[in-house]
């Protein structure tokens, strides 16, 4: 398995179950890698330690949902393709 290290703080992140963050499992995949030491994060593929992207703080992680309340509309409402979104 392949070492992720936290681009914020530069420790070695953990690969985790993601009820370790939120209480409890969530979705297909439920392993994800996280920096103890600032919290900063990223979700896995199903049934492997490849992360989903690149790891977030809690700032980032609340811009990205930002993005996705303007962006996810526009391929939603199948007025426009995800991929031409």
């Amino acid at each position: 398995m392949k070492k992720q290290i936290c681009p914020y703080c530069e420790t070695e992140a953990e690969w985790v179950e993601n009820k370790e963050v939120y209480g409890k499992n969530y979705g297909d995949s439920v392993m994800l890698w996280l920096c103890r030491k600032c919290g900063a994060r990223t979700g896995c593929h199903q049934n492997t330690s490849t992360p989903l992207g690149t790891m977030a703080n809690e700032e980032l992680r609340e811009l990205r949902k930002q993005c996705h309340a303007l962006f996810d509309p526009l391929w939603k409402s199948g007025k426009m393709s995800r991929k031409k979104a």
